[in-house]
């Protein structure tokens, strides 16, 4: 039987320099790999450029300076230390002030360590970030080892060797461990190690997300599984990315386990995240709770606005009308900014923006094509039923019936689940371009049995009695009927 070992490195960490009364804003996360000769530690750094202080380094350019010092302890002995200057991109006035990052690696004996980080800022010395924590590095021994699972920011392949290189990617750790609601993937890396000695076959990697209770008593969720075959080597290097946009806003483990081909677990790791998705689920009657800061609608205007939300009508149920009504009437401007956002994420919570800037697309088109005198396009009807139900398969236009005025006639194809073929009737009774709509089938929309009499009203020639007759004369000049049968 073979003897099961499981490992849960737990000291893979992410801090957040911040303190009110310094301006520093840095981030730092570390983690622990092994080579052939030893362990090392990989410590990351990210600096909030705008929060530190830009000195001049001639009559246009400037850079930002920080000093850094990390200390590895023993007790009280310092095992290893670092200490070194982190410059910013030089950048004129004109520039936006960048953040700007370091990567090192430090090879240390196996053992018990506290890592101690200060930041001090040298255009400004009196600005110092401090942080302290304690790990273990243990990959003594001959057995199966997992190295931390470090979450990652941005990775490619890599075109050169450097310090952010990894087996033909270059990466960036992500410096923290929250994760945003505009990031959907959430892209991982580990490594493991000795597989060739100690599997011989192929074998399972299984990761997935589980909830992380804060009341030890409640067992975790288990969500989003994924599984990787690999062939026994020295060292697996394991990148893998995972939709995280239907994982809703909380705390979670994300769990990598090395399993055997009969499926016994042989190593496992977890790495603690936070996850924030406030749009998902997210319902309009809870529209005023949605902060609108740093959002697509946070740049907006009060113009803006209020076109944005006026282009909503030919899209929003006819009982929610009202209360956009009312959104529009009001002076608060944070409350037109936090309606419009959780109009669009309740459509879309992952890309919200994107699924506005969609439909403002189609807003212009119909206001190309359907605005008339007095009339914008999305106010009419043909733009109302253009965006709510999108482009018709294919338009009849019919603009030389001498005993009717322009008509078209809009058939969709696959119109809805519940219904295959729909058709939309629309005329212009005034000659002015104001197109109504006149005549529908689809299921909810206006439908009038007499539509080819208010069509043909001034030269009907009608069919049977004038009660009850819909129809009227097909003959020169009177193909309305036909032309909407046969379409």
């Amino acid at each position: 039987m073979k003897k099961l070992i499981t490992f849960f490195l737990t000291f893979c960490l992410t801090v957040l320099f911040f303190n009110p009364s310094k301006a520093i804003d840095a981030s730092m996360s570390y983690a622990t790999f092994k080579t052939s000769e030893s362990g090392f530690v990989e410590v990351f750094l990210h600096i909030v450029g705008q929060t530190t202080h830009f000195a001049t380094r001639d009559s246009v350019n400037f850079q930002s300076e920080v000093e850094v010092l990390i200390l590895f302890k023993q007790g009280e002995k310092i095992a290893h230390f670092d200490k070194f200057a982190l410059k910013s991109p030089v950048i004129t006035l004109e520039d936006p002030m960048p953040n700007f990052i370091r990567q090192n690696r430090y090879a240390l004996p196996d053992g018990e360590y506290s890592l101690e980080v200060e930041i001090k800022d040298q255009n400004k010395p009196d600005q110092i970030a401090k942080v302290k924590d304690n790990f273990s590095l243990n990959y003594s021994g001959a057995k199966l080892h997992q190295s931390d699972i470090q979450l990652i920011g941005n990775f490619k392949p890599a075109t050169d060797k450097n310090i952010f290189t990894k087996h033909g990617y270059y990466m960036e750790y992500l410096p923290f461990n929250y994760i945003h609601h505009n990031q959907h993937t959430l892209t991982f890396y580990s490594e493991i190690y000795g597989t060739d000695k100690y599997i011989k076959d192929d074998f399972a990697v299984r990761y997935f997300i589980e909830t992380a209770p804060s009341n030890p008593n409640m067992k975790p969720v288990t969500m989003l599984i994924g599984h990787k075959r690999l062939k026994p080597q020295v060292v697996n290097p394991l990148i893998v990315n995972i939709d995280i946009g239907e994982v809703p806003s909380g705390n979670y483990n994300l769990v990598v386990e090395v399993r055997s081909r009969k499926d016994s677990l042989l190593s496992s790791e977890k790495a603690y995240f936070q996850r924030s998705h406030p749009y998902l689920n997210l319902s309009m009657k809870d529209y005023k709770k949605v902060p609108s800061s740093n959002s697509f609608v946070d740049i907006m205007n009060e113009g803006e606005l209020k076109y944005a939300l006026s282009a909503l009508f030919p899209i929003t149920a006819s009982t929610s009308k009202p209360e956009l009504e009312n959104v529009l009437k009001s002076k608060d401007i944070n409350i037109k900014k936090s309606y419009l956002l959780s109009f669009w994420a309740t459509k879309d919570p992952k890309t919200p923006k994107q699924a506005f800037d969609k439909y403002m697309i189609e807003v212009h088109k119909v206001n190309t094509k359907f605005s008339a005198p007095g009339e914008v396009g999305y106010r009419s009807d043909r733009g109302r039923v253009y965006l709510q139900y999108g482009p018709p398969s294919r338009i009849l236009s019919e603009e030389s019936d001498p005993s009717a005025p322009p008509y078209e006639i809009w058939d969709y194809q696959n119109f809805s689940k519940n219904q295959n073929q729909a058709k939309f009737v629309f005329f212009d009774p005034s000659l002015s371009g104001r197109y109504e709509l006149l005549h529908s089938t689809a299921r909810g929309e206006f439908n009038d049995p007499q539509w080819q009499r208010k069509l043909y009203k001034n030269n009907p020639q009608k069919n049977g009695n004038f009660i009850d007759d819909t129809d009227v004369q097909d003959d020169f000049g009177r193909h309305g009927g036909r032309n909407f049968r046969d379409f």
